[in-house]
């Protein structure tokens, strides 16, 4: 409770705050990771979380829960039943989605699949980590440029996928990028250093790609 008065009494009029991050767990059976936080609190410290950011932010700023990986079906299926929950308990108004998209292992049909399921749950939705990088970011074999073949998968990729972004505008209040230009990204050190991964609409030198067209002149 002092952590997050702390915060409100720091950044008092915020418009959006995700209270929670990263809470669910990926892989195993368990709804929740392990953290200090719930090794110290217990499971319900993300409803109080929630609870008291409420409690001290008094300009009807709306409260996120945020986390990745939410395309996969099982982690989608969790992230539901953990924001269903605090919906009854707590005064959470808005889910984050990260959407660090593998376009070689993450096809569109599943991003819409979990997009249905997230609209169900009547909250406001913000893409908060955007970017689709050109290489298959689970192939660390591969290094240098992406080919002229892989930005045109990556150009009808983000076409897609803001043609779904558009089709759930009802819902989707914004859609931000984990950075803005090629020259800034954390994929050029990961999975391995140096490569180009591109996964940004702006090159090296912030001159807009051709993605972009595509997606703001549709």
């Amino acid at each position: 409770e002092d952590h997050i008065k702390t915060v409100a009494e720091h950044f008092p009029n915020p418009y959006a705050w995700d209270v929670v991050n990263e809470a669910v767990e990926d892989y195993e059976d368990s709804l929740l990771r392990s953290s200090q936080w719930r090794d110290i609190i217990g499971d319900d410290f993300i409803e109080k979380a929630f609870i008291f950011a409420g409690k001290y932010i008094k300009n009807g700023a709306k409260l996120f829960y945020n986390d990745y990986n939410e395309t996969v079906p099982e982690k989608c299926k969790k992230i539901c039943r953990l924001v269903r929950e605090l919906k009854e308990t707590s005064p959470i108004s808005g889910l984050g989605l990260q959407a660090h998209y593998n376009m070689y292992t993450m096809p569109m049909d599943d991003v819409k699949r979990s997009m249905e399921e997230y609209a169900k749950l009547g909250l406001t939705i913000h893409i908060t980590e955007l970017d689709v990088p050109a290489f298959d970011r689970e192939d660390n074999t591969l290094i240098g440029e992406p080919t002229a073949e892989m930005l045109q998968m990556q150009e009808e990729y983000y076409e897609q996928l803001f043609a779904l972004y558009r089709e759930y505008r009802e819902v989707i209040e914004c859609v931000t990028f984990w950075g803005v230009a090629d020259d800034a990204t954390w994929l050029s050190y990961w999975p391995i250093e140096g490569r180009e991964n591109a996964p940004l609409f702006f090159d090296k030198n912030h001159n807009p790609k051709p993605v972009f067209d595509r997606v703001t002149k549709f």
